[in-house]
């Protein structure tokens, strides 16, 4: 093995010393953008709303614009990498402890990922259940809107062609119901109406993904998740190499004590 080859591998100690750590980035990563998918959906939603007068010669005026600064597939991309990072990690021990031990061919949608220890697989069983929460919490798109891709931004935001609805202000005016005579005033009238006096024209944004996109994230987990447990059911009917180890070692610490 070349010089370059030995230092580009990893030691298990130094795969261990971090192995702690990345869990902790993860479980943070996991649980912060959960919560933030669940209870401030909203930074992913923004609008600007014009209005434009009818009347003479104002201006449009920006009434309202909300600026989104955040994308979901940011999000996921970026927990993704950390939940990785940990995943790797995870995996390195495992299959490091494992070698020689029960393995089978992980086959997703006909593709192999290799030989992989029954160990590894029940750790990356039980971790993709806990990221398949992260994932069924992500915002989707409002369904009742019809959207389209920002082509003024980078990828990811999405917004809607511009909605209409009118401005009214009430307009009164004064109709003689009876002209006035020699002897009494003329009889006066109010009449209110609601007058249209300008256009608010409102575009929304968002950076949400449509529920069509989440079906397929979800979908692909689940065919991950279903994979991973048949291999491991496989890897299982290994057959058994029995131990008398532990046996041996209770011996030793009960003799002549515990035992006769």
């Amino acid at each position: 093995m070349s010089k370059d080859n030995k230092k580009n591998k990893n030691k298990l100690h130094a795969v261990l010393a971090v192995e702690a750590t990345n869990k902790a980035q993860s479980e943070k990563i996991l649980n912060e953008q959960t919560a933030n998918f669940t209870k401030n959906d909203t930074r992913f939603d923004g609008l600007t709303r014009v209005l434009i007068p009818l009347e003479g010669e104002g201006e449009r005026m920006t009434t309202d614009n909300k600026i989104i600064n955040y994308t979901i597939i940011e999000n996921v991309a970026y927990a993704s990498d950390i939940v990785c990072k940990y995943l790797n990690t995870t995996l390195t021990k495992e299959e490091t402890n494992s070698s020689g031990a029960a393995r089978a061919e992980l086959m997703i949608e006909g593709k192999s990922y290799g030989d992989v220890s029954a160990t590894s697989l029940l750790a990356l069983e039980n971790y993709l259940a806990k990221v398949r929460r992260f994932y069924e919490a992500i915002p989707t798109l409002d369904p009742t809107k019809d959207w389209k891709d920002d082509e003024g931004k980078s990828r990811g935001y999405k917004k809607t062609d511009p909605e209409h609805k009118y401005k009214t202000e009430k307009r009164t005016k004064h109709i003689v119901i009876h002209p006035p005579t020699e002897h009494f005033p003329a009889e006066i009238r109010e009449s209110s109406t609601d007058a249209q006096v300008g256009k608010y024209e409102t575009v929304y944004t968002s950076t949400k993904i449509s529920t069509r996109d989440k079906a397929e994230l979800l979908k692909r987990i689940d065919t991950v998740l279903e994979a991973v447990k048949t291999t491991r059911s496989k890897a299982n009917e290994a057959e058994a190499v029995q131990s008398e180890l532990a046996t041996k070692l209770f011996e030793f610490i009960n003799k002549d004590i515990i035992n006769p």
